[in-house]
């Protein structure tokens, strides 16, 4: 059975040109995508699901430009703090 791991991207504008960059992986691993998904919608009630559009991404957040994206675990290094 896999694992799971919350990707950390940041939401970046330069010079006209939207998109995401890759901050870490948060330092967490999940048993199951379901547990991810629970863990990042308990940190963040302010924020819809993370699974709200079958995407397992959230929105970014408008204070802190950041959104989180649920992965399979490959033994990818775990630098972000968890929430």
């Amino acid at each position: 059975m896999p694992a799971w791991i919350l990707e950390v991207q940041r939401y970046t504008n330069l010079n006209g040109i939207i998109g995401f960059e890759h901050v870490g992986y948060m330092n967490k691993i999940f048993q199951t995508r379901k547990e991810a998904i629970e863990y990042y919608d308990r940190n963040n009630t302010e924020m819809r699901s993370i699974n709200a559009h079958d995407t397992l991404c959230s929105d970014w957040h408008p204070t802190t430009k950041l959104r989180y994206v649920v992965r399979p675990y490959h033994y990818e290094i775990l630098t972000v703090a968890a929430l």
